[in-house]
């Protein structure tokens, strides 16, 4: 029974040395396909990309499986602090009380449950319906989420098909031309040309040049208009219905102080800091109980402490990183500056030490408080734009391009190359191409659809 006590106090405190994950870590960027990831490095990597929300989840979960793990979660003043991102400037202090707000990807995880189809379809067509913006089209390409879930393309390619099978039509399409396609085609009444417009035309129908597309198709002008007639029927946004609805609440996984007179120097701190610690109450009564039991005991303990190093090693890397975000950010979190300064994953990537794989999961879904408000984290990133005296990043051109666009004469707005040429003679080495890239990501209409008549 001693040896059996002494047993399982080594798996307690000696089945995993401190120095295990890190250098389990540090496989994550050499991993390569002959080489098996094991469950716990791989609940490892995945923690990283958890929200908070996702990450207490998670640990609840644990904590009712495991009877060998305690969970404390932190209060007092750095608790974790639960808002909504608002572009008011005022605050309300009930913003911060959660609701049961419908949101398009609870209404569309609904159907899916309803959907008979394999484990891996609805796991990718969830996912993909997570990945949808406030239109209801998807951001995510089918080979980043393939890459990102280890599922093949024609998995993906059922999935998205699926996703597009659901309310309302429309819904998971790519960009506009194919969400007028999937609501025209799952329309029993749909207009005999409209899909011929949709496919070869929109641009004609922006513009309305009937005859045009007359001569191009063969059809009557009549049937041409009534055609169009029933296009201007469908959405653009399908889940624009949406809109105004009470936001998800967000909860801020780290908060960034400045020091007022030298905001050079701040502090960051991590909100949630939960303290998970291994009970060893129930090692001596498990000696006594047969092989399979104390095999048991000792699996769940290994387990536990795979989670208190995978707790503190992202922990760790989202510190680590919020931290260069904070330095290199501080004129703007600080409200000194209007624009984001350049700084992308490579970069955080060459300071840090870490892979660019491994900073892209630690700012997915994951938010920091600041003096200028919450944000994204990967929103304060920003990639490089050459200039004459060096580099700006993106951001700062698209709001040159939002600001110019904003004072323009509606009567004569502004063209993309008309904005290229004031780009250019600012030093700005951009295209035009780039500049109408830019201006659809901020969703401007283009000269001639903004201009008054």
């Amino acid at each position: 029974m001693r040896s059996c006590i002494i047993y399982a106090a080594l798996c307690l405190i000696g089945v995993l040395g401190e120095s295990n994950l890190s250098n389990s870590m540090n496989l994550e960027q050499n991993l390569s396909q002959q080489l098996h990831v094991t469950p716990a490095l791989r609940q490892s990597i995945d923690m990283l990309k958890y929200s908070w929300e996702e990450l207490q989840q998670f640990l609840e979960s644990q904590e009712a499986e495991n009877p060998f793990i305690e969970i404390k979660w932190k209060t007092g003043e750095y608790a974790a602090r639960t808002t909504r991102i608002s572009s008011s400037a005022d605050w309300d202090e009930l913003n911060g009380i959660a609701d049961d707000t419908v949101t398009i990807e609870s209404l569309l995880l609904e159907q899916l449950r309803m959907r008979v189809t394999s484990p891996e379809i609805y796991r990718a067509a969830a996912y993909l319906a997570g990945n949808l913006d406030e239109r209801g089209y998807l951001v995510v390409s089918l080979e980043e989420a393939g890459e990102e879930l280890h599922l093949p393309p024609e998995i993906m390619q059922q999935s998205l098909q699926l996703l597009q099978s659901l309310d309302p039509p429309g819904v998971g399409a790519r960009d506009l031309t194919e969400c007028l396609l999937l609501q025209a085609e799952m329309d029993p009444s749909s207009h005999p040309l409209a899909l011929k417009l949709i496919t070869g035309h929109l641009h004609d129908l922006a513009r309305g040049n009937l005859d045009v597309i007359r001569r191009s198709i063969g059809a009557s002008r009549k049937s041409v208009e009534e055609a169009i007639l029933y296009i201007k029927t469908l959405n653009p946004r399908p889940c624009s219905a949406l809109q105004g609805t009470a936001a998800a609440p967000v909860t801020a996984d780290v908060i960034v102080e400045y020091t007022p007179d030298t905001p050079q120097k701040f502090t960051i701190r991590d909100m949630y800091s939960p303290r998970i610690s291994i009970n060893a109450d129930y090692i001596p009564a498990a000696s006594d109980c047969s092989e399979e039991v104390r095999s048991y005991c000792k699996e769940r303990i290994q387990s536990g402490k795979w989670l208190v190093q995978s707790v503190a090693y992202r922990r760790n890397t989202l510190l680590k990183v919020a931290s260069v975000i904070a330095k290199e950010q501080v004129a703007f979190l600080s409200g000194q500056d209007h624009s984001l300064k350049p700084l992308n994953i490579k970069e955080i990537a060459g300071r840090t030490g870490l892979h660019e794989s491994t900073i892209s999961r630690t700012v997915r879904h994951k938010y920091m408080d600041t003096p200028r408000g919450l944000f994204e984290m990967k929103k304060l990133l920003s990639n490089t734009i050459a200039t004459a005296e060096g580099e700006t990043s993106t951001e700062s051109v698209k709001q040159q391009i939002r600001n110019m666009i904003a004072d323009e004469d509606k009567k004569s707005p502004l063209s993309d190359q008309r904005i290229t040429n004031e780009l250019q003679a600012q030093g700005i080495e951009i295209s035009r191409r780039t500049v109408a890239k830019y201006r659809n990501e901020e969703r401007i209409l283009s000269a001639s659809m903004r201009r008054l008549r």
